[in-house]
């Protein structure tokens, strides 16, 4: 009954991961499992059978993090190391499918990955969704005002998802969270000209993808699920709890803006004491 946004509205959960791999370092893991996503697999046309196979190829290209070498040297690698990055992988992939299965070493020593014709068209589809990806990181390098970000937002979702007409409500939901970045700022004029960084748009994108929309709703017969803090104070019959663990209970570090935290006084919230008291 609490699920929030990023349950509810698969859309805005793949956003929210796109926003963390585009100011990560691109590893493969991250990257194959956006790849997987399904907004992504129907904005290009990706199958089970070709997301196997591109896991393959970046097994067989050891691809293992990193656009290029100017993506590696942002992280304190030197820009000559070009190796198992997605560029040198996708240089091997799509120099194979030009010089057939025959040549091995193309230009610039560039050890060529035969690959079949049939899939010709699915490396050309991978390498547009790699740049498609890689022109959103580079957006992401500076800071802007918060209607650039929501232009960059539409554009990224334009180019990057994709959902089947019957579930184009995800789509609205977008825009609405979009919109709602923006009125936020509008209601100050001097935060809305405010240059923000990318690492704060994404907690503001986190922050509204973590909310529940609308009022719980309890007592519609049944088995109700929901999670502890919801249930509070309501007077079911039976109450079951599934899955608990250590992690489930555990305390949030305190948020780097909160000064409260850094020196807390008398009075202050205790975020241990409200996690227990909704238990």
């Amino acid at each position: 009954t609490d699920r929030s946004l990023r349950r509810s509205v698969p859309l805005l959960d793949v956003l929210e991961r796109t926003l963390a791999l585009v100011s990560g370092r691109f590893d493969v893991v991250t990257v194959l499992d956006l790849l997987a996503s399904t907004p992504v697999r129907t904005r290009f046309r990706f199958s089970d059978d070709d997301v196997a196979l591109i896991g393959d190829w970046a097994s067989r290209t050891r691809v293992r993090w990193g656009l290029d070498e100017h993506h590696r040297e942002l992280n304190g690698i030197p820009a000559e190391f070009d190796t198992n990055t997605w560029r040198a992988a996708m240089e091997r992939l799509l120099l194979g499918s030009a010089l057939g299965t025959d040549s091995q070493l193309g230009p610039g020593e560039v050890v060529a990955l035969p690959i079949d014709g049939s899939d010709v068209a699915l490396a050309g589809r991978l390498a547009d969704c790699l740049w498609r990806l890689e022109q959103l990181s580079e957006a992401a390098s500076l800071p802007r005002p918060i209607a650039e970000w929501g232009e960059i937002l539409r554009d990224a979702a334009e180019r990057l998802f994709a959902v089947p007409d019957e579930e184009s409500w995800q789509l609205d939901w977008l825009g609405r969270l979009i919109s709602s970045l923006e009125e936020d700022a509008a209601e100050d004029p001097a935060a809305s000209v405010l240059p923000i960084s990318f690492l704060d748009l994404r907690r503001a994108v986190a922050s509204l993808v973590g909310q529940v929309p609308g009022r719980t709703d309890f007592f519609r017969g049944g088995v109700t699920f929901a999670s502890m803090s919801s249930m509070r104070g309501v007077p079911f019959r039976v109450v079951v709890l599934l899955g608990v663990d250590q992690p489930a209970f555990g305390v949030s570090y305190p948020d780097g803006d909160d000064l409260t935290a850094a020196a807390p006084l008398l009075g202050d919230r205790d975020p241990r004491g409200e996690s227990r008291q909704s238990m």
